[in-house]
């Protein structure tokens, strides 16, 4: 055995390395969804099949050069590595997401409810003291009866408490990281 294999052994160092590329298809798909779907409302774009559909009867997204497909790539991998680290002008913009997921959230809760005769609570509070969003609460149908009436707490007050533990906990994990 050579002395070099024999390090890289010790080491766990690799020499493979997984590549991660954006799909061709995927890129054009995106594409065609940045195109069309633009100016739609929440609940009115195009679906994922009608994209396809849209991609392959698209003449100008067929005939592609080398060059414009690796450009597509390209702009798809920076639009999910934006994606990916919550990229917010504003805490007003992150607290619209906020907000838009709740509503999302609370639509399916609510549909569970109904289909499977489900209880359930959701309390919501913010991760960072500057995050403009409030602490908030959802119960479906009599869910919120028993917060009341059996533990004898105000939903009110058990968002406060989460609320009032995550920032403990927050600053508990800053000052851990500060002293290291």
């Amino acid at each position: 055995m050579q002395v070099e294999k024999v390090s890289k052994l010790l080491a766990g160092h690799t020499s493979y390395r997984k590549t991660c590329n954006a799909a061709l298809n995927n890129a054009l798909i995106w594409a065609k969804a940045m195109e069309v779907n633009e100016y739609h409302p929440r609940g009115t774009k195009y679906m994922l099949q009608q994209l396809q559909q849209m991609v392959a009867n698209d003449p100008k997204l067929q005939n592609l050069n080398d060059n414009a497909k690796e450009q597509l790539k390209e702009q798809l991998l920076c639009h999910q590595e934006e994606k990916g680290i919550s990229i917010h002008t504003t805490n007003v913009a992150a607290t619209k997401d906020v907000q838009s997921t709740l509503d999302r959230i609370f639509q399916e809760l609510d549909g569970l409810a109904l289909q499977m005769d489900t209880y359930m609570t959701l309390f919501v509070m913010h991760g960072h003291s500057y995050d403009m969003h409030s602490a908030t609460w959802y119960g479906t149908d009599n869910a919120m009866d028993f917060w009341e009436d059996i533990m004898e707490l105000q939903p009110d007050y058990i968002a406060k408490q989460f609320e009032l533990w995550g920032y403990i906990t927050q600053q508990d994990s800053l000052e851990s990281m500060q002293c290291q």
